[in-house]
């Protein structure tokens, strides 16, 4: 059990480079200004603006976006990215509304409003960041195993053993004791 796990761990390891790679070399982004009922395609997924409205949260008001998340023609998701804004501290910040699935993250964020009406927005496809995840499980799982392994788990059993069976001869003399001759 023990080489199952170290095996499993070290797979677990193989797997989060393998996210880290992917997310840092073929990570795509979007920056624009984007109206009501514009589209923008990345990483092969179409999305499209379909509203904005204003939202009261229990201690912000936000401005918040609808985005329809589509592959091929057929919708994926809804996203709702919001710029929220807390009058008691006077802060603003922003909320990115993210689709996750087994080979990818789709980030959607929202910024002011632009002169000309529409919104800046900024859109992330960051390929392979939920194997960055899956590959700490793994290694979890791995570690899980080879700890059931009773060898590992508990200290020096063959030790133990081997004193064992030696109890019943004599012990061995050395030098200057009283059987040598």
């Amino acid at each position: 059990r023990a080489a199952w796990g170290m095996s499993l761990a070290h797979a677990g390891l193989a797997i989060i480079i393998a996210g880290l790679v992917g997310a840092s070399s073929w990570r795509t982004e979007s920056i624009q200004v984007m109206r009501v009922g514009e589209t923008v395609e990345i990483g092969g997924y179409s999305l499209l603006m379909t509203g904005v409205g204003e939202v009261q949260g229990p201690n912000y008001v936000a401005e918040q976006a609808e985005f329809r998340i589509e592959r091929n023609g057929a919708l994926v998701a809804l996203l709702y990215p919001e710029k929220r804004f807390y009058p008691v501290q006077g802060t603003p910040t922003t909320e990115a509304a993210i689709h996750t699935t087994w080979l990818a993250d789709l980030y959607v964020v929202i910024d002011d409003r632009a002169e000309n009406g529409g919104i800046a927005t900024r859109l992330y496809h960051n390929p392979l960041v939920p194997w960055i995840w899956l590959g700490a499980l793994v290694m979890m799982v791995g570690g899980a195993v080879s700890l059931s392994d009773r060898r590992h788990r508990i200290g020096a059993p063959a030790r133990r053993r081997a004193s064992a069976s030696s109890a019943g001869r004599p012990a061995a003399q050395g030098p200057g004791t009283a059987g040598s001759a």
